[in-house]
């Protein structure tokens, strides 16, 4: 029995996500979790960028939503994919009612608690009006 390991299926949603196949993409993110392989920041990182070129607001939120339950620690890169969806996200959006609540736990490195997102978000781009708690 060749069951896939987290490289390979790490490997297969950024492949499929890159390639705009992103029904695929999703299918191997579901198998991955079914075979309890859990998703890391860089399987995320892939989905949110596809998400984020085709405008997909409702998968970018569900992936963010996703990734706060799995408790996926933001380092410097996915907190930088989040910002530019976030960005790219219509003006009638309210960001703030969409944003799940992430972990406040984190990596060695350089890794950024969800107020931290906020109040960069916030000065990057003030018209959003986000404010941390």
């Amino acid at each position: 029995d060749l069951t896939p390991d987290a490289i390979t299926f790490s490997l297969l949603v950024s492949w499929f996500s890159k390639l705009g196949l992103l029904d695929e993409a999703k299918m191997f993110l579901k198998n991955m979790i079914a075979c309890g392989v859990e998703p890391d920041a860089f399987v995320f990182d892939s989905l949110l960028r596809s998400y984020c070129l085709r405008g997909d607001t409702e998968e970018i939120v569900n992936l963010l939503y996703q990734m706060a339950d799995k408790g996926v620690v933001l380092d410097s890169e996915i907190t930088s994919t989040i910002l530019e969806c976030l960005s790219e996200i219509p003006d009638d959006v309210d960001v703030m009612k969409i944003l799940p609540t992430f972990s406040q736990e984190t990596s060695k490195g350089a890794s950024i608690t969800c107020n931290e997102l906020l109040v960069k978000l916030n000065n990057s781009h003030p018209e959003l009006r986000l404010y941390a708690a």
